[in-house]
Order: C-alpha cells, then sequence, then structure tokens
C-alpha cells in the first residue's frame, strides 16, 4: 500500500468519525442551536489540526527521501560511466524521482498556510536541480567524469542543500502551526467544558477512541505493507538465482558465477573446468513412476552431486535433467577426472524412491578455459558438445572436450547482442532456448537416436514453460498492461510446440523447427523487448 492509500484509508476513516460527531450533535440537539456551532467549529479546528500537517510534512519529507534518491543515482552513474545501459537506466530513474518531487510541492502548495515564497522558491530551486543534474549527465556524455563528479559535489550539492533547507523550514512551520492549533483546540474545549461538562466529555472520549483506532490502523497498514514488499523481494531474488526444486543455482547465477570465476582465472594464470551432466535414464523413471517420483529423484542427484565437489565449488542445474558443476583451481585434469568419476559411481547407486529402487546413469563433458580468448559461452557449449560424445559412446562415462573430434553443435540460431532485452534472466532464458534449439536441430540433422531427440523436445517445452512463467510474474507483478495479449501468445507457442511433439512421438514425423525458430525471434522482437522496455522503466534490472 503507497503513502497515497494510507492517505485515503486516513479520509475514510476520519468521514465515519466525523458521521460519529454529527449523530451525537443531533441527539444532544435539545441542548441549543450554539452549542451545535461551537461543537462544529471544535470539529473544524481538529479536523485542520489532523489533516494540514499531515499532508504538508509528509509531502516535505517525501520530496526530501527523493532528492536523496537522485543523488545516489548520480554517484551511481559516475561510477558507472562505461556502462551506457546503466547510465541510461539511472537518469530515467533520477526523472522519474524528479517528476514525483514536482507533485510533492503542488501538494504543499495546495495545503501551506505560512510564506508561499518558501513554496515558490522551493519550486524554483527543483528547477534548478533538474538543469544542473541534465548538465552533469551531459558531461558524463562527454567522458568527462572527474568534472560531472566536481559538478555534483559542488554546482549540484549547493542547489541540494538550499532545497533541503526550504523544505525542513516548511516542515518546522507545519509542526509550530499544528501546535498552536492544538493549542487554540484546547482552549476552546476548556471553554466548552466549563458550559456543557457532559457534552464535551462523550465527545473527547469519542476523539480519544478514534484516534487511537486510526493510529492502530495506520501502524497495521504500513506493517503490512513493509512485510509484504519484503517477502515479495525476497521471493523474487530467490526465484531469479535458486532453482526451486533442488535449491542448486539455477542457469541465471550459475552464469554469473562460472563469468566471474573466468575472469579471475584469467588474471591468475589459472584453470576453470566445467562438468556438464546429462542423466542417462531419468525420462524412463519420470514416465513410469510419475512427476513426483522423478523430482524426488532430481533432488537426490542434487544432493549426491553436491557430496562429491568441494565447497569452494558451485553444482547448478540448467533445467530438466541437466546438471553443471563449476570447479575453481584444479590441479589437473586427473583431479578432474576423479570427481568426475566419483559422480559417475555416487549416480549409478540405487536410489530409493518412496519404496520403489531405481538406478540411472550419467554422461558428462568437461571443458575447461584452454586460453584467455574462451568466453562462458564457449566453455558451455564445449561442455555440452563433450557431454553428447558421452552419451553416444554410452551411459556413465566423461569426456574431456579435447579428447576425441566431437560433433559439433551447428550454431543454426546465432543468439546475437541485437537479440538482447536489457532484463538479465530473461535474457539467459532467451540464450537457453536458443542453445537446446540449436542442439535440437543437430541432433535431427546428425539422425540420433528417436528417445535423444523426444528428451531434447521434452527439454525444449520444459524450458519454454519456465520462462513463460517467469515472464508472466513479471507483467502480473508490474501490471504490465499487454499482459492478456502476451499471454495468448504464449498459449499459442506451447500450443505448437506440444502438438509437434506428439507428432513426432507418434509418427515419426520430422519436426518442422524454423515454425518454431521463426515465432521465437520474432516474440523476442516484437513482443519481450517492449515488455522489458516496461520492465525497465519500472526499476527492473
Amino acid at each position: 500500500m503507497s503513502i497515497f492509500s494510507l492517505i485515503n484509508t486516513y479520509r475514510t476513516i476520519w468521514a465515519v468519525i466525523t458521521i460519529g460527531y454529527l449523530t451525537l450533535l443531533v441527539a444532544l440537539a435539545f441542548l441549543g442551536s450554539q452549542i451545535v456551532k461551537e461543537v462544529e467549529y471544535q470539529a473544524a479546528k481538529i479536523h485542520e489540526l489532523y489533516t494540514y500537517p499531515f499532508k504538508v510534512n509528509s509531502a516535505a519529507y517525501d520530496a526530501s527521501l527523493y532528492i536523496a534518491k537522485i543523488r545516489i543515482c548520480s554517484l551511481e552513474a559516475i561510477s558507472k560511466v562505461n556502462s551506457d545501459a546503466s547510465r541510461e537506466s539511472l537518469e530515467k530513474l533520477s526523472i522519474g524521482y524528479e517528476d514525483k518531487i514536482f507533485k510533492d510541492i503542488d501538494i504543499i502548495e495546495s495545503a501551506f498556510l505560512g510564506d508561499i515564497l518558501k513554496v515558490k522558491e522551493a519550486r524554483e530551486l527543483a528547477l534548478d536541480w533538474r538543469s544542473k543534474r541534465g548538465l552533469m549527465y551531459d558531461l558524463l556524455d562527454s567522458g568527462k567524469e572527474k568534472e560531472a563528479l566536481n559538478y555534483l559535489k559542488n554546482e549540484v550539492s549547493s542547489t541540494h542543500s538550499a532545497l533541503n533547507q526550504r523544505l525542513n523550514y516548511i516542515r518546522e512551520y507545519s509542526t509550530s502551526n499544528a501546535a498552536k492549533l492544538a493549542l487554540e483546540g484546547e482552549q476552546e474545549s476548556r471553554r466548552i467544558i466549563r458550559k456543557f461538562i457532559l457534552v464535551v466529555t462523550v465527545m473527547w472520549v469519542f476523539t480519544a477512541i478514534s484516534g487511537g483506532v486510526i493510529v492502530i490502523i495506520v501502524i497495521t497498514q504500513i506493517q503490512r505493507r513493509d512485510t509484504r514488499i519484503a517477502l515479495e523481494q525476497e521471493s523474487i531474488a530467490y526465484m531469479a538465482h535458486y532453482d526451486e526444486l533442488t535449491g542448486l543455482p539455477n542457469r541465471a547465477l550459475f552464469y554469473d558465477r562460472l563469468k566471474q570465476s573466468l575472469a579471475i582465472a584469467k588474471r591468475n594464470k589459472t584453470n576453470v573446468f566445467l562438468l556438464f551432466l546429462d542423466l542417462d535414464g531419468f525420462k524412463s523413471v519420470n514416465d513410469s513412476l510419475g512427476h513426483r517420483s522423478g523430482d524426488i529423484l532430481l533432488k537426490q542427484v542434487a544432493q549426491r552431486i553436491v557430496s562429491c565437489v568441494r565447497e569452494s565449488d558451485t553444482v547448478g542445474r540448467m533445467g530438466g535433467d541437466e546438471f553443471t558443476v563449476l570447479l575453481n583451481d584444479a590441479d589437473s585434469h586427473e583431479c578432474v577426472s576423479e570427481i568426475a568419476l566419483k559422480i559417475i559411481n555416487s549416480i549409478r547407486t540405487t536410489f530409493d524412491l518412496e519404496g520403489n529402487q531405481v538406478q540411472i546413469g550419467v554422461s558428462i563433458g568437461v571443458a575447461y578455459n584452454s586460453d584467455d580468448q574462451v568466453t562462458e559461452n564457449d566453455l558451455l557449449n564445449n561442455a555440452d558438445m563433450a557431454m553428447y560424445e558421452s552419451k553416444n559412446s554410452g551411459n556413465n562415462r566423461y569426456t574431456f572436450f579435447s579428447d576425441a573430434p566431437l560433433k559439433k553443435v551447428e550454431e543454426w540460431i546465432k543468439f546475437r547482442e541485437s537479440h538482447h532485452v536489457g532484463i538479465h534472466d530473461i535474457d539467459q532464458q532467451h540464450y537457453n532456448l536458443s542453445r537446446i534449439m540449436n542442439r535440437l536441430n543437430s541432433a535431427i540433422l546428425y539422425q540420433i537416436p528417436k528417445e535423444d531427440i523426444l528428451n531434447l523436445f521434452n527439454k525444449l517445452i520444459e524450458e519454454t514453460v519456465k520462462h513463460f512463467e517467469s515472464e508472466e510474474r513479471y507483467m502480473s507483478l508490474y501490471s504490465y498492461p499487454k499482459r492478456s495479449l502476451h499471454f495468448k501468445q504464449h498459449v499459442h507457442l506451447l500450443s505448437e510446440a506440444k502438438n509437434m511433439l506428439e507428432r513426432l512421438s507418434d509418427n515419426d514425423e520430422t519436426p518442422q523447427l524454423d515454425t518454431i525458430k521463426d515465432w521465437l525471434l520474432k516474440h523476442i522482437e516484437y513482443s519481450d523487448k517492449p515488455l522489458a522496455e516496461y520492465l525497465l522503466q519500472h526499476g527492473v534490472n
């Protein structure tokens, strides 16, 4: 609930209290019209005491808060001067805060009872602030980081201080004026009490109870709002970085750690080894015993893999029955081979799935940063190809990327910089979908067994569903205006993919991947990019 919602709630409660006052006055009408007028006058004074300083102080406080946020954005923009996207996002965020400052000044101007010139000075200073902030970003665009920082510390900060002084004056005046109104209300109340002790006593008891209810309701609403926001943010952060089923780092977090490890390895001249794991026989277990048993199996597999590596290593789940292991500072190929064998022997041991004894295998591909030019995508693709070489050679094997000539996964879909939408986890999901599509296309070209093609198609559908669910969470949380149309497009593509899978399963029909490829690229360009632009405007990065 926003502060404006709280204000509306407060006004609704006050309206109820006012009705109670009027009802009480009607009941006491026999005491004379003069008493009614005095009580109404006192009620108006009390109403002014509550509403005037609340609106002005709240708006002045919000404006000061947004000024501080703009300053933080400015400092971050200077620190991220080499990132055009980050600077542009921070500038947009600053402009949004500036608009809110002017709205708060409008509220102050409509309700302030003091020297209105102070409010006009605050508005002029805010306009000056906006102009100077624009000049600072012009300096950044010209590559003059130091000049921008000095300009922020001197010119912009001086305007910031002057504007805060005006806002502090407005708050102090509102507070002192509230005290004055309180004193007048007390004197008026005493005069009424002396004349009509019973009436005033009843009314003040009623006011005390109502005031307590207001405080309790407002505090409760604020606590509920803060708790809900905290839980939502924690949930979003967890879902964005960890696999919900196994608790392992998901693709986005694993990719980030891989990128960091490669950067450290490049600086320290060390090796980073990546193991790409694909379970053998998981689909048959999932089909015969059901998805519940399949989920239990994946959890147990994750636990066994984690038990085979060091705490400093990272185990991630890429989706479906694919896992990855990141080994930092491995001593040699022999050390990595021992770990791969340890994982194979651990996973080939019988699993107990609620009384059902099952056995599966695992195919492992291993790749490492052979030179400083190897990127995260190169390492993942190399380990992926090595894993498929292991799978083609039989179950429970591991293969180093450099051990033998491998069948290359054709880069049928080239995921380029132009396909990026600017939201990190959505970009990672798009890249993963294109990678699976490339593998599926190569599998069809090389005529690998139908069961493997079906497994890849199932992974494609599973990752597509996860991607759609992620986008739909964003659209719901940030009230995306085109959510309904976007959702219908998701349903259409998923239906096409599932129909294609059924035709492949029943009739051995070669899937027409061009249809899905064209749809995916068009969906990124014409639907996901507008969604990402909307999310970026609302603070998502």
